[in-house]
């Protein structure tokens, strides 16, 4: 299957969106080097990346689409014994 570049730097886009806009798990680095976490008010709605990504996941499991499901084949020799 070819890779289609414009796909693959659109994927990489989101799953960074998605990080940056995590509230749950995300800290800020204060000027003195600690850190304190990121609160859902100064940025919104509270955002769990990896809810996001697991969701996706699923959603794409379940796809009909033949494009969404991948295979894996094992394109090497098993060792001889």
């Amino acid at each position: 299957m070819p890779l289609r570049i414009d796909q693959a730097r659109a994927r990489a886009v989101s799953i960074l969106e998605t990080s940056f806009s995590d509230t749950t798990n995300a800290y800020l680095m204060q000027p003195d080097g600690s850190y304190r976490p990121v609160t859902a008010a100064k940025r919104g709605v509270a955002v769990r990346s990896q809810q996001v990504f697991q969701d996706y996941a699923q959603e794409r499991a379940q796809s009909p689409d033949d494009t969404a499901r991948k295979t894996f084949d094992v394109r090497r020799k098993a060792p001889e014994l």
